[in-house]
């Protein structure tokens, strides 16, 4: 029994226009050694609101390389509009075929033949306004726009030329070489040539053509992955260390993705057949995409090694390692240790903002108003508002004291009020000013505060606009760029230009902004001091008695951290098409078996978190390996150097030509 997967398990009931096909059949008779060729000229459906017309003039003489003109277009006659798709079928009928005549499908004879490895069609039908229509892989042609009342489609049909290089005589002439090829099969001479055309129309937009595998004949990579999972990953538990649910060892789909056109699919576990040989270079299997590529890691080089006598293999072994610190722009616990803007694969600059004599951004401050810091006053709000000269607070403001004492005792009117979602002062007693201060964090013990001073109408929302516009490449990205450059510039017609998320998006902690409400400040809270929290921390680390059995994985990425090539699928802010993995990518593809050449710590492009006293910190894989042999996810300074994996995407249809993804002697070698 043939195995096949649908991939898209969505359903969807068509309104079709008149009868439920509308179908124009155009059967053009291309005989050897005859005269002429026959089309009809106008076909009129039962429907009378839509026409379909063909214009053909008969040649009296048809020879090779003579191109005959051939148009076919829709007419939608309906008040209303209608989405219009055609197909083309094409096919040889012998003399006495016993094939019967509704079955457009299957040629009695081949439409090509191969001329030293090139292949060449007996009949060739040139096509016009291709940039109007789109082939989509069920073999149909999709009109991109929808005909409103009396409007008709361009021809996508422009000619059908019989090929020069055969004769009347049913030879072949010459091939592009010069020399003469084979001759062709004597049943060709009385044999008829058909063109059969079918148009739908319908009154919805038709949905995407479901992507199916055949499983017993799967050859490119995507459909080897999809052939092999084990169903989607809904009761999968996931963590960041070496304490998680390994019951699925093998190909998971991605849940959320399931009925996509493109299920993600991804490698978990201890697995050792996600291994490609591509680029001369060994990589592993991290995920597929949402467009039927598959995310590649860098892995090592490739060596043809001799395993028996005439017999050779192809082996992953440690090659070039990429070392790297994240930015050197930042300078950890000395000037600009607390601008987290140095924390992205790309950063912006600090707009708006006022600095601090050591550089930084965020800094500490006592707000003393009064010179006396047992009893200060100040003003807080939820929100500001801007007259073009100066801030005003906006809203309910609380009055505030600032006190050095137990945390577990505090004053009422603390400055802990703050914490739940007031934190814009103007510096005392006051409501107006023309520089504002928000206030991030506070230090546990102390009336120690962290703060960004704005200005020039600018709020916390604005200033982290600014901190993540893509404007400065971090120092390991140029170490990425430039290894792309170097080893994969000739292959990059085979890398697709796909979504290498590096997010920064900060979901917890003050700056995450205004409305954050930290709870449970104090000794007994490890986070209180804390100032942001992205969303892989908050979705897979916060509090760390949950971290091993509750991460939560997500693909989903904010644009501005989508890193691409193109605009239209990303922030278009990337030069070449290589990137890092994400720490969620890392979290859900959770293998013990990941690590980097040497096994030492590899880099994310996640930025993690900002503690009081540490600055930004990005995720890594550590090197760790605890009894099980594995590792865990952790996060270090910007200062630290790791080892650096680029990450491609191989677009889709990448096609497996030997291995089984075994790393020692049979990696998935990819065709090139």
């Amino acid at each position: 029994m043939k195995r096949f997967k649908n991939l898209s398990l969505k359903k969807r009931t068509l309104a079709i226009a008149g009868v439920s096909v509308l179908c124009l059949v155009v059967v053009g008779t291309i005989a050897f050694n005859q005269d002429s060729i026959f089309f009809n000229n106008l076909f009129k459906l039962a429907d009378d609101n839509v026409e379909f017309v063909e214009t053909f003039d008969s040649p009296d003489d048809w020879q090779p390389c003579q191109e005959t003109p051939k148009t076919a277009i829709a007419r939608n006659k309906n008040s209303t509009p209608r989405y219009v798709r055609m197909k083309i079928n094409e096919y040889w009928r012998e003399k006495n075929s016993q094939t019967p005549a509704s079955d457009h499908e299957t040629s009695d004879l081949p439409l090509t033949w191969d001329d030293s490895g090139t292949t060449k069609n007996y009949a060739v039908i040139n096509t016009q306004n291709d940039d109007k229509w789109e082939l989509k892989r069920d073999g149909w042609y999709y009109y991109k726009t929808a005909l409103s009342q009396d409007e008709e489609t361009l021809s996508l049909l422009k000619s059908v030329t019989f090929n020069c290089e055969v004769n009347t005589a049913g030879e072949i002439r010459y091939s592009a070489d010069g020399k003469a090829g084979e001759s062709v099969p004597t049943e060709y001479a009385d044999a008829t040539y058909h063109l059969y055309i079918t148009f739908q129309m319908s009154d919805e937009e038709y949905p995407e053509p479901r992507h199916v595998v055949d499983c017993d004949n799967a050859t490119e990579l995507y459909d080897i992955i999809a052939c092999q999972t084990l169903g989607p990953d809904d009761n999968t538990t996931f963590g960041t260390s070496a304490t998680f649910d390994d019951n699925r060892i093998g190909v998971s789909t991605y849940a959320s993705t399931k009925d996509d056109e493109y299920p993600v699919y991804y490698y978990r576990s201890g697995i050792n057949t996600n291994y490609v040989d591509f680029a001369d270079k060994c990589w592993q299997i991290l995920r597929t995409t949402s467009t039927g590529g598959v995310k590649l890691m860098y892995s090592g080089d490739m060596a043809t090694v001799q395993v028996g006598e005439n017999e050779y293999s192809r082996m992953c072994f440690s090659g070039e390692e990429l070392k790297s610190k994240f930015n050197t722009n930042y300078q950890d616990m000395h000037q600009g240790s607390m601008n987290l803007n140095y924390a992205g694969y790309m950063y912006g600059d600090h707009e708006n903002a006022v600095p601090h004599e050591d550089g930084n951004y965020m800094y500490e401050t006592f707000y003393t108003s009064t010179g006396d810091r047992n009893n200060p006053e100040m003003w807080f709000a939820n929100d500001v508002s801007w007259d073009g000269e100066k801030y005003h607070l906006v809203g309910e403001k609380k009055v505030l004291k600032f006190w050095q004492g137990n945390y577990n005792n505090p004053p009422e009117d603390s400055y802990l009020d703050v914490m739940t979602g007031y934190r814009y002062t103007c510096r005392g007693p006051v409501d107006e000013c023309e520089y504002v201060d928000y206030m991030v964090s506070v230090t546990s013990g102390t009336d120690v505060s962290y703060a960004v001073s704005l200005y020039n109408g600018d709020d916390i929302e604005d200033y982290k606009s600014h901190i993540h516009e893509n404007l400065h490449d971090s120092t390991i990205k140029t170490v990425v760029d430039g290894w792309y450059r170097t080893n994969l510039s000739s292959h990059s017609n085979m890398i697709e230009d796909t979504v290498y998320c590096a997010d920064r998006d900060i979901r917890g902690g003050g700056m995450s902004g205004k409305d954050f409400i930290q709870e449970n400040v104090g000794p007994s809270d490890p986070y209180g001091a804390y100032r942001a929290f992205s969303g892989s921390f908050m979705r897979n680390y916060y509090n760390h008695a949950s971290v091993v059995n509750n991460a939560k994985p997500s693909l989903d990425c904010r644009k501005e951290d989508s890193y691409t090539v193109s605009s239209t699928i990303g922030n278009g802010a990337l030069t070449y098409p290589v990137g890092l993995p994400s720490a969620d990518e890392i979290i859900l593809t959770y293998n013990n078996k990941w690590s980097s050449i040497s096994g030492s710590t590899f880099w994310t492009g996640s930025f993690a978190m900002a503690s009081s006293g540490n600055g930004p910190n990005v995720w890594n894989f550590s090197s760790y390996r605890d009894s099980r042999g594995e590792g865990s996810l952790e996060y270090s300074s910007l200062s630290s150097e790791y080892t650096v994996m680029p990450v491609i995407s191989l677009k889709p249809g990448a096609k497996v030509i030997s291995g089984n993804g075994n790393s020692w002697n049979a990696p998935y070698r990819i065709e090139e």
